[in-house]
């Protein structure tokens, strides 16, 4: 399958002449044969890889009309999207995948661009036309399995306005972190290679085959091969975890995973609209406040600074003059508390602590020297982190709403209990607690 037709060769020969006209001619051709150089090698990739792909790519509105049609018979779709991005603001769909259970995998294209032209590659579905036969499936309450469900979600709704909350059923990635939370890599194709082929196969990601700046350039015919078989792995990723999460199960009893299979569809399938809903809503943020706290805040960070480099001068004068001369910092005002070579530099060579360099300079080594100067090191740094993180941080996160709109994962955070590593992000602390709330007890 080539990547350009003739008469676009033609334009991009067209053009390359024409650029040696300008006034930087050099960076112009070799940025646009950069380009189409990487576009081409991605795509030869993804057709070998894919060389066996049934997908297909929906072209018309009719191809999509009777295939949605066919999904709401079945009642239950794998779905995807393919975005420009991660930023759930800024970024937006190129376009999204279908697969319900013993058809064909598609992929619907929306935004996908010529290369240097930027014009849209004809025949592609737009965000209306998805809007139309996306809400078709809602009205059905067709079952849909998605794979970090929470992205897709706030991507649909965003660009396509369709809200498929209703009908998420089974996050896939959501499901395994609580039947195996210590997984090394949770992401689909890994998962899916390992478990639903047993190995048999190689789970390629999305930066295996694609820079995602350039895959909105890439054809969708070719687009179509990689992206409509996430939707299709997503199903059988799905079918594959469901005895395992299925309490009645042998599988789930040999395993003894009943009372997981009770946390993953008491809690967290139903935390999946309670997260997105959060995300979708924000939270106001008062900018006069901020400004104020900003003000606030960096006048307490100078002093704890002009505090603890006062202190490092006082303990610099009591030193001989070779430890100073080799010091990286000659002063207390030189001294940076967020370089690890300063600090390494004032633990080890100065103050002589009794731990080994391998140790760092984190905050657990500093909190155990428990020395005035590595207490106000501490103090430094953790206005200075609260100015980096919020003070100052959150006020460019705004959206246009006037509002942030932050990403809430519930299984975000893990703590060690005994051998187990135990999700912690609903605040309880044990499995036994969890298990309680989910009604396993």
């Amino acid at each position: 399958m080539p990547l350009f037709t003739p008469s676009q060769i033609s334009q991009i020969n067209k053009a390359a002449e024409k650029s040696k006209a300008t006034l930087n001619p050099p960076t112009q051709s070799k940025k646009a044969a950069s380009i189409v150089t990487e576009i081409s090698e991605a795509s030869a990739l993804v057709q070998e890889y894919f060389k066996d792909s049934e997908a297909i790519c929906i072209k018309s509105m009719e191809q999509l009309h009777e295939y949605i049609d066919l999904a709401i018979q079945c009642g239950w779709v794998g779905i995807d999207t393919e975005t420009t991005g991660l930023d759930r603001i800024h970024d937006t769909i190129v376009g999204w995948s279908l697969y319900y259970p013993g058809g064909y995998e598609v992929y619907i294209p929306c935004k996908h661009r010529v290369p240097i032209f930027e014009d849209l590659y004809k025949d592609q579905i737009s965000y209306e036309e998805s809007r139309v036969e996306l809400q078709r499936l809602v009205d059905a309450k067709v079952k849909m399995i998605l794979a970090n469900a929470d992205f897709d979600i706030a991507m649909i709704y965003k660009d396509i306005k369709v809200d498929i909350i209703p009908c998420v059923y089974f996050d896939v990635i959501l499901a395994w972190r609580c039947i195996k939370e210590d997984e090394k890599d949770n992401a689909l194709k890994i998962l899916w290679a390992k478990y639903v082929m047993k190995g048999k196969v190689i789970g390629k990601k999305f930066s295996d085959f694609f820079n995602p700046k350039i895959f909105p350039y890439a054809k969708p015919e070719v687009a179509a091969l990689y992206a409509s078989n996430d939707a299709k792995i997503t199903w059988e990723l799905f079918t594959w975890q469901l005895p395992y999460v299925t309490i009645d199960n042998p599988k789930c009893k040999k395993h003894h995973l009943e009372d997981i299979a009770k946390l993953v569809w008491n809690v967290e399938m139903p935390m999946i609209k309670v997260c997105a809903m959060l995300h979708r809503t924000g939270f106001y943020i008062d900018t006069d406040t901020v400004s104020a706290l900003s003000v606030s805040y960096h006048e307490r960070e100078t002093k704890e600074v002009e505090k603890l480099q006062k202190m490092i001068q006082e303990y610099i004068n009591t030193l001989d003059k070779l430890t100073v001369m080799n010091s990286p910092f000659k002063s207390g005002k030189d001294f940076n508390f967020s370089s690890p070579v300063h600090v390494k530099y004032l633990l080890y060579k100065m103050m002589k602590i009794p731990f080994p360099e391998s140790e760092g300079t984190g905050k657990e080594v500093l909190q155990l020297v428990n020395h005035p100067i590595t207490d106000q090191i501490l103090k430094a740094r953790g206005v200075n982190k609260l100015i980096n993180t919020y003070v100052d941080k959150l006020p460019t996160t705004i959206a246009k709403d006037g509002r942030i709109h932050g990403c809430f994962k519930s299984i975000g955070a893990a703590c060690i209990t005994g051998d187990s590593i135990i999700p912690t992000s609903h605040g309880y602390r044990t499995l036994e607690d969890i298990c309680e709330v989910a009604g396993c007890k």
